[in-house]
């Protein structure tokens, strides 16, 4: 960190949090060229920190000359001691494009969150973050949610077989917007996904040999999800995840309805703050009880799940990113990049 400086607002906020980013565990930092900008991420993000929470830093970086002249991009730089991670620009561009929330999440509060802004950054992502807000929202939020649900469910014991195939079934419904929209594949057309008490049919009618290749990636992976349960399961219970799964099902949902409602990316969670941390420390037993979700918390969620289909039919957003201008914002980086006017 001695060559970006820290915010004053961060600086003030988080003075432990900038005691351990100045140590050596972050010098990793110093060697990372081109960094655009640095965030906090996870529960200080979300304002929910206890004493001992991780500390995650979320980050951008500009793709260099050659990865733009040669058509390349190393996506990420993930530093896994710290729980770093360091998107490029044409990475986090296609991921808010795409209205991924744990993205999209690094672009709210950022006076309170942000440690390090690089003018460049401040002046076309930041300056257009309104571009990628869109009534996506609704699925891409929705879908986090409810696969977070099910994690819940399966942690909290409801491992039988039937319970996981419904997980699994509702994991790929919440995708099949994304796969229409990536793909131009129908779920309930091209690919008819069932289920039985002997297992899970899959029936796939005309499709070409990329795009049957890039779906069955995708529903591959929701299928890894409910491969390391065991002992996971049980290690969640005894440390005290299982809270943390809820609150944040809880938290995804309200994002979500304030992108809708509002068009605003509130990652810090001020007014929910002690909503939240009900939810985290379990309070009274009210949301779970003898290993599972109470019917409160249950009717909560439902609720919250209603209300987001509400704001979604309400919204004022598009109803998808307008790519042409997305495109646009790419094209003038890119230039700059390769013309080295980025700094100004």
């Amino acid at each position: 960190m001695r060559k970006l400086k820290i915010r004053e607002e961060f600086n003030k906020n988080f003075p432990n949090v900038v005691n351990e980013i100045n140590s050596d565990n972050y010098n990793f930092l110093d060697t990372k060229e081109n960094i655009l900008f640095l965030t906090l991420g996870g529960s200080y993000a979300y304002g929910t920190n206890i004493e001992g929470s991780d500390i995650d830093i979320r980050g951008v970086s500009l793709n260099n000359k050659e990865e733009i002249l040669l058509f390349r991009d190393s996506e990420q730089f993930i530093n896994e001691a710290t729980d770093t991670v360091i998107y490029t620009s044409r990475k986090i561009i296609e991921l808010l494009a795409r209205m991924n929330p744990n993205v999209i999440e690094i672009l709210g509060s950022v006076e309170r969150n942000a440690l390090y802004i690089h003018p460049y950054f401040e002046n076309t992502i930041l300056k257009n973050k309104e571009l990628f807000l869109s009534k996506t929202a609704m699925y891409t939020f929705g879908g986090y949610a409810a696969a977070q649900l099910n994690r819940l469910n399966n942690k909290l014991g409801r491992t039988d077989e039937e319970v996981e195939r419904e997980n699994i079934i509702r994991s790929i419904k919440a995708a099949s917007t994304h796969l229409k929209e990536r793909y131009d594949v129908d779920l309930n057309e091209d690919m008819i996904f069932s289920q039985n008490k002997n297992g899970f049919s899959l029936e796939i009618k005309d499709l070409s040999k990329e795009k049957m290749s890039s779906c069955l990636n995708e529903i591959a992976t929701i299928f890894k999800d409910y491969s390391k349960l065991g002992k996971r399961n049980k290690n969640a219970i005894e440390g005290n995840k299982i809270n943390k799964h809820a609150m944040h099902l809880v938290r995804l949902y309200l994002m979500a309805i304030d992108i809708l409602e509002k068009g605003e990316i509130n990652t810090y969670r001020e007014k929910d703050h002690d909503l939240l941390m009900s939810i985290r420390y379990n309070e009274d037993n009210k949301w779970i009880k003898d290993n599972r979700l109470t019917s409160y918390a249950e009717k909560f969620v439902d609720e919250l799940e209603n209300k987001m289909k509400i704001a979604f039919d309400n919204s004022k957003l598009k109803d998808k990113p307008d790519m042409n201008k997305i495109n646009e914002l790419v094209i003038k980086i890119n230039t700059d990049i390769i013309n080295d006017s980025w700094r100004g």
